[in-house]
């Protein structure tokens, strides 16, 4: 993946400092499944690419319901709580406003984050830039850069006025080091992990960025294939997860799934 002329150093520091939550809210309500997305996608039987990823995965944020969906084609493979910063109700406009973009993305880079793992998304976008363009905040040479680097599948300029290091990346730094003291951890969880299960608020801290729990970016961040798409929107229905019978129904009508060559 093309990297951004902006060094890793730089996104270590974007995403800001915890501060407040969001009422409480029913897990039964987010409809999450209980198993993991490398168990369902093996169940699904669905087919990874030559780096071990599941080929042609989306990735489907719904930022009112602090949401991110799992997608391969047609069918959900799972979703994930995520926390955005405390104005995230509508889309990005400019530098520090502390907002995360609307709009079609892709991740155009893997980036270590202070939190952990960092997936980078292609903000600006064209329609971003456009309306930069408009308002006087981009200059028209600013706008050709981030058009060019849409169109080779890279990271566009991260240093306008429009802002930007907007990652994926994982939980606030204070609950990895309390969770690594954590005598007991649930299957599939590792040291520092936060259990999504403990917790039943939204908490929203970050200035932007996309938080998730650490074993859930970990899923996501090992199972999207190079520059995945991901669609950011503000409101959306509420996709619930795949039935027992629904997996059963998809995995006998699936091809069986060899490693790749």
């Amino acid at each position: 993946v093309m990297r951004s002329a902006l060094s890793g150093k730089a996104a270590l520091r974007m995403c800001g400092d915890p501060h407040g939550m969001l009422p409480d809210v029913s897990l039964t309500d987010l409809q999450m499944s209980d198993m993991s997305g490398e168990d369902l996608a093996a169940e699904l039987r669905l087919p990874r690419d030559l780096e071990g990823r599941l080929a042609g995965a989306r990735l489907l944020v719904v930022k009112d319901l602090r949401r991110a969906e799992l997608w391969v084609g047609s069918t959900m493979v799972k979703a994930y709580r995520i926390q955005l910063s405390q104005r995230s109700r509508g889309t990005k406009e400019h530098r520090a406003d502390q907002r995360t973009p609307e709009g079609e993305y892709y991740v155009c880079d893997r980036e270590p984050s202070k939190y952990y793992r960092g997936l980078w998304l292609s903000y600006p976008n064209r329609e971003d830039a456009a309306r930069g363009l408009a308002s006087g905040r981009l200059t028209q040479a600013q706008f050709d850069e981030i058009a060019a680097a849409i169109d080779m599948g890279a990271c566009p300029p991260q240093d306008t006025k429009l802002g930007g290091l907007l990652l994926i990346h994982g939980q606030q730094g204070s609950l990895t080091r309390q969770y690594r003291r954590a005598p007991a951890r649930r299957a599939g969880l590792r040291a520092g992990d936060a259990d999504p299960r403990a917790y039943s608020m939204y908490f929203d801290w970050t200035a932007g960025c996309i938080a998730m729990f650490n074993g859930d970016v970990r899923e996501v961040y090992d199972n999207l294939p190079a520059r995945a798409k991901v669609t950011i929107v503000g409101d959306g229905p509420l996709t619930k997860p795949l039935t027992a019978d629904r997996i059963e129904a998809l995995r006998a009508a699936a091809p069986a799934v060899s490693a790749p060559q």
